[in-house]
C-alpha cells in the first residue's frame, strides 16, 4: 500500500485495475499524485483491493475521501 505525505485529509483510491473500470479509484489517485502537488496535511493512498489494512489510516484522519467504482 503506497502512501504519500501525512495529514488530516486522507484520499484513498480503491479498485482492481485488472477489472477495467472497477480500477478507476486507483487510477484517479495515481493521476492526482502525478498531475498535482499534494499539499501538507493531505495523504494519498492507493488502497487497491485491501480491506482491513485501511482501518488504521482511516481512523487517524479528520476527513476521508474515497474514490471507488464497481463494474456491474
Amino acid at each position: 500500500m503506497k502512501q504519500t505525505n501525512r495529514g488530516d485529509i486522507l484520499v484513498i483510491g480503491m479498485g482492481n485495475v485488472l477489472m477495467q473500470d472497477e480500477g478507476i479509484g486507483v487510477r484517479a489517485v495515481e493521476e492526482l499524485e502525478n498531475r498535482f502537488h499534494i499539499p501538507d496535511g493531505v495523504r494519498v493512498m492507493d488502497g487497491g483491493t485491501t480491506g482491513m489494512e485501511l482501518f488504521e489510516p482511516m481512523r487517524q484522519c479528520d476527513c476521508l475521501i474515497v474514490a471507488d467504482a464497481v463494474n456491474a
